[in-house]
Formats: structure tokens, sequence, C-alpha cells
């Protein structure tokens, strides 16, 4: 019930609908996921994505690939496995229990977040000017960090580092990771594309017309509305 009931193409059935009858579709996916842990197979059917390019700020250049952000969409169902698999099945805390977490992590860990990062940072610089001492802070950016992990070292990594030794709980992430697939699309473009197809063949097969000279076609919202609209 805490997911958003905003929908991915991708999905079968609306968010809205998951959420209204959530005592019959609870069932199911909780059948799909224990199938899923006990196997350690992640299903093929929900491996792929739609990614929507997001142009970073309104003011670059429009024709630089390096400029969009990829936003992929994926189908609320395999969402859920992710989180069940996450939490109920306590991989996150054997992560997080592990000697090799270290307790400066705060990324995609329950009860973190930037906020901590930024108040551990500042407490140690506050200790040390404290101490008559000065701090030299260090800001690091990985180019690309997520499309460039090496899936076998971070298997490897997880079996050796953090005891996620064999068994369902590595086979279902190699599953997860392996075979998936992805493309490319304007979602609200297409979406009026094929809007405004399938009116054009409707008027077509009643022997109407389109005045294409005074058909129009006008954007509404507010100003922060309106950029990210164009922008994406």
């Amino acid at each position: 019930m805490s997911i958003p009931a905003k929908s991915s193409p991708l999905d079968f059935k609306p968010t809205s609908l998951l959420k209204d009858i959530h005592f019959t579709f609870s069932d199911i996916i909780a059948r799909l996921a224990n199938l899923s842990f006990t196997e350690g197979v992640f299903p093929n059917s929900y491996k792929s994505a739609i990614v929507t390019p997001i142009l970073k700020k309104p003011n670059l250049d429009r024709d630089d690939p390096v400029n969009y952000r990829p936003t992929s969409n994926l189908n609320n169902i395999p969402k859920l496995l992710e989180h069940l698999y996450a939490y109920l099945s306590r991989f996150l805390s054997h992560v997080c229990a592990s000697h090799n977490c270290r307790s400066v992590q705060s990324a995609y860990r329950p009860h973190y977040s930037t906020e901590t990062a930024l108040l551990h940072t500042m407490d140690s610089v506050f200790r040390s000017s404290d101490q008559g001492q000065p701090s030299l802070l260090v800001s690091l950016d990985m180019s690309a960090a997520f499309d460039t992990i090496d899936h076998s070292i971070l298997l490897n990594r997880l079996l050796v580092g953090f005891g996620v030794y064999g068994g369902s709980a590595l086979t279902w992430l190699q599953s997860y990771l392996t075979d998936r697939y992805q493309c490319v699309r304007d979602a609200r473009q297409s979406l009026l594309s094929d809007c405004l197809s399938a009116l054009h063949s409707w008027f077509c097969h009643n022997g109407l017309a389109l005045n294409s000279s005074k058909s129009e076609s006008i954007l509404i919202g507010t100003r922060q509305r309106l950029c990210t609209s164009r922008s994406g």
C-alpha cells in the first residue's frame, strides 16, 4: 500500500487497481515471491525496462546525449520483489551486519541518507576545528557509476566479502542481473501520437477528415512543470 500510485507503461494492471484490491493481489504476489526466492530465479518477463531520456538542465544542448539522464520505468511487480528480497529475506540486514559494511556508509541503508552523511562530515570538521586542526575535504564523483559496475565482481564481492554464500540467495541475484534488456521511448509523445492516430483512423472510417491547417495544440502548466515537460 506504500508504493506510489503512478503506473509504468509495462504494468499489466494500473497501480491504483493493485492498491484498491490488494487483498487479492497480495496473495498472488506473495506466491510469486516465494517461488522466485525458493528457486533462486528472477522472472524473465520482468527484466525489461523502458528508458525515458530526461534533459538534466533546461539550458543544456539537446543534441548532446551526455546532457540527458536516463530514467528507467519498470513494472511495479518486480519493484515489490526487490523490496521483499532486500528486507523480508534479511539480505540487507545480513549485508549491513558484515564487518565489511562501514559505519559511515549512508547510501541504501535504513535510516541513513545524504543528510546523515553531511552530518557526519560536519561533525568531523567541527571536532578538528575544536582541536585547532584544519580539515581538507575531497569530493570525488564516479562517472556513470551504475552503468560501469561489473556484475561478476559484484557477485564475487558479495560471496567473499559479505558472506552471501551459495544457494538461492546468490543465484537469485545472479538471475536478477542477467539477460536484462531495455528500450528508449518518449512515453508522453508516443501516447499523444497513438491517440491522434486512433482519431485519424476513426474519422477516415466514418467519412470525416481533419483540417490540419486549423488544428492546434497547447501545453498548459506552471513554469516549473513546463520546463520539466520540455526537457523530456
